[in-house]
């Protein structure tokens, strides 16, 4: 084999037990179907290698998984892989049948998927497996739906998405009469966010909605369209028929969206097909892990 690689499998990145168990059978597929040399570490710090495997997006906060990550983000000189929840399938728990897989990062055009004009078959299984239905456009709605992420969240790439909101909102009012509703983030809690329920208090015909309690396709029936920097939610809209504008190329829906508000009442409705194709090839189940699937798409197939 040419180039062998040492490859680092960084598990204390991983937090809960589904997240370690990719981590685990990741590293057993390099080890069974490649003759790079793996290690697993259990470290609290960053240990040199020529690839570094982690989960999750690097915050800026105190957990030891954050530290370690961010650890890994200013040492590691080489390619990384970093493992996220996925795009299609997904759900509000830690445990999912598939999950994201990036080389040097998970977002779009920051991350590298090798999935550029991809075939229609993976798309077929996934969506037979996942029991997925893609809705025609819609045509009417009554509200437009702003999907609110994390605060200091990585995907936000350092934006205010509070502020971001707050300046959305305002601009969308002045192109659509229509009712706005602001999705809270499943995971929202504990966040501060009394001046930004002051400014929503403030506001005519716009309303908060709880993320955790109400599943996103709730929020989706009769909904016009829905406004996002770089959530994952776009995806889920885009599968019910449900436009999306987002200002962000780091959206995996860019591609097919409306990029200003002042489209708002006549936002695209592109079609879908080769998009649903490429994300297709951006999660893999842990069984396709351990079969070293996942490694070989990224890292060798463009060799």
């Amino acid at each position: 084999m040419k180039n062998k690689k040492i490859v680092g499998v960084f598990i204390n990145t991983a937090v809960q037990d589904p997240h370690l168990n990719c981590l685990t059978a990741f590293c057993h597929g390099i080890r069974t179907t490649t003759d790079h040399l793996v290690f697993l570490s259990n470290s609290p710090h960053y240990m040199q290698c020529d690839v570094a495997v982690m989960f999750g997006s690097w915050k800026d906060r105190g957990n030891p998984h954050h530290v370690l990550k961010n650890n890994i983000r200013e040492k590691h000189n080489g390619d990384f892989l970093v493992f996220e929840t996925p795009l299609l399938g997904r759900t509000i728990t830690e445990d999912h049948k598939y999950y994201r897989v990036g080389k040097n990062h998970y977002m779009n055009t920051l991350g590298e998927f090798n999935n550029k004009k991809s075939e229609k078959q993976r798309w077929g299984i996934i969506r037979t497996d996942l029991n997925i239905e893609v809705k025609e456009w819609r045509k009417d709605g009554n509200h437009i739906l702003f999907l609110m992420q994390l605060p200091g969240d990585a995907s936000t790439l350092e934006t205010n998405i509070l502020q971001w909101l707050q300046d959305n909102i305002i601009e969308c009012q002045k192109h659509s009469k229509r009712l706005i509703k602001v999705r809270m983030h499943p995971l929202i809690s504990g966040y501060d966010l009394s001046k930004f329920e002051n400014f929503i208090k403030e506001q005519k015909n716009v309303e908060l909605v709880k993320g955790n309690t109400t599943k996103i396709e709730e929020d989706l029936k009769d909904c016009w369209a829905t406004v996002s920097f770089t959530s994952g939610g776009s995806v889920d809209s885009v599968l019910a028929g449900v436009p999306v504008i987002t200002p962000s190329n780091l959206n995996f829906t860019y591609p097919i969206s409306s990029h200003s508000l002042k489209d708002i009442e006549k936002p695209k409705m592109e079609d879908r097909q080769q998009l649903l194709q490429n994300l297709a090839f951006t999660q893999w189940t842990v069984t396709e892990m351990a079969h070293g699937l996942p490694w070989k798409h990224l890292m060798e197939d463009n060799d």
